[in-house]
């Protein structure tokens, strides 16, 4: 690719593009006639290499600007290094050919995982934007840009720590503005339930669980924003891991999506967030590579989860066979560092990697696409694809997609799994 008066272009035109499927067509076909008069204008908070989830989200947010039916206000960059993951923002948006979208520096708060030094390389251009911090961006825009009958959605895909400053902050110094100006905030997110999925209301209120990521980067902001949303009457629409799993697309989507770079990039960090996860689950509870998850998420419960999705494993041995093989492993490596348990769980991890990993990220046959799907629940032309818990809050309704394993608020999967193709292609033409 080639960099040139702030553009990226792609060298080769003979490059692989997608190849739309009869349904595909028809969905876009369907979109194009229903598309509104005017657009809807947004504002995305997300965290670039954090997951393939970020990028994905980028390309959904592209077709959907094609094909008009959001305007995309600015895109706000949390997590550390939040300066170079705006670099990667303006990167991807370039890419996608968006190329005079405002990106917000957001907060430092720490991810899920650490970012090394040659992961921003391919950063190194005559390129240096501007980025201006978060808060002083949206407010300008919220004061600016936003009239009263064309009110702006906000989609928080990553930490909360942004939209929860922005709501504590500056927004809280001009009262009335935040209703006029905001139509309703959209989170990748998750509420608190009891052990059998029925909703937990705090004093009345929803509360943001301890189990999605985007939670418990900063929980304090989760509470916070939560909070804040529903003591001032803005409606949200949260979409949580239990209504993206029964939409999950095939690991072929990938052979599908073409030769894009943005593509290439989705594979390695899905191959990295595999084995990443792998590495979590055969972890102790305090080791640094466990991370929040607690004892119950074990070996055996990994290769058995969506996380995994092992739903046609590959390899020779069954899947209580490769249980059992590691804990053994585990145990004689316990024994042969018995005084230090990181070397010894340094030591069993390239012998459970060097032999599993490959296998386990062969098998994993299906992909969950969080923020993407979040991003097409508030299309009005797709609502009627979804059935949210609505729950009520001071005359407000809050919708929940995914409430539950059981209450997952899909109502038409086949159609979900469609249009989420469909856009992620879309995106890329």
């Amino acid at each position: 690719m080639i960099i040139q008066n702030n553009k990226t272009t792609l060298v080769s035109p003979s490059i692989k593009r997608p190849l739309f499927t009869n349904p595909e067509t028809k969905i876009l076909e369907y979109l194009i006639k229903n598309r509104p008069a005017h657009p809807q204008k947004v504002i995305l908070n997300t965290s670039p290499l954090e997951d393939l989830d970020e990028t994905a989200a980028h390309i959904t947010a592209a077709a959907l600007q094609k094909l008009g039916y959001i305007d995309i206000q600015a895109v706000i960059v949390n997590l550390y290094p939040s300066e170079k993951r705006a670099m990667v923002a303006h990167q991807e948006l370039a890419l996608l050919g968006l190329h005079n979208i405002a990106i917000g520096k957001g907060s430092n708060i720490r991810g899920r995982k650490v970012l090394r030094d040659d992961e921003f390389a391919e950063l190194e251009t005559n390129i240096q934007p501007h980025f201006e911090e978060a808060t002083n961006l949206m407010m300008n825009i919220l004061i600016n840009n936003i009239s009263y009958d064309q009110r702006v959605t906000l989609y928080a895909l990553s930490a909360m720590t942004d939209f929860a400053q922005l709501f504590s902050g500056p927004l809280s110094q001009y009262p009335g503005l935040a209703n006029r100006k905001i139509k309703e905030i959209g989170l990748m997110s998750g509420v608190t339930t009891d052990k059998f999925g029925n909703l937990l209301l705090r004093r009345e209120f929803l509360t943001p669980n301890k189990i999605a990521s985007n939670n418990t980067f900063d929980y304090a902001s989760a509470q916070l924003l939560y909070k804040k949303l529903q003591r001032q009457n803005i409606p949200t629409s949260t979409l949580s891991r239990d209504g993206v799993y029964p939409v999950a697309l095939d690991s072929s989507i990938f052979e599908e999506l073409g030769e894009h770079p943005l593509v290439s990039r989705m594979k390695d960090m899905r191959k990295n967030l595999i084995s990443s996860f792998f590495r979590s689950a055969l972890a102790p509870v305090g080791n640094q590579y466990r991370g929040t998850w607690d004892e119950s998420k074990d070996i055996d419960w990994f290769l058995h989860s969506p996380l995994a999705n092992l739903g046609a494993y590959e390899g020779e041995k069954t899947l209580t066979e490769v249980v059992s093989d590691l804990e053994t492993k585990r145990k004689e490596y316990d024994k042969t560092y018995p005084e230090d348990p990181d070397i010894s769980f340094d030591e069993f991890w390239k012998y459970a990697s060097a032999t599993y990993g490959e296998t386990v990220y062969k098998s994993a046959k299906l992909v969950p696409f969080y923020d993407p799907l979040q991003i097409l629940t508030s299309i009005d032309p797709l609502k009627n694809l979804f059935c949210p818990k609505i729950v009520n809050i001071r005359g407000i309704e809050h919708k929940i997609i995914g409430l539950s394993s059981k209450e997952s608020g899909i109502l038409k999967a086949e159609e979900i799994k469609t249009t989420l193709s469909a856009v992620l292609k879309m995106g890329l033409c």
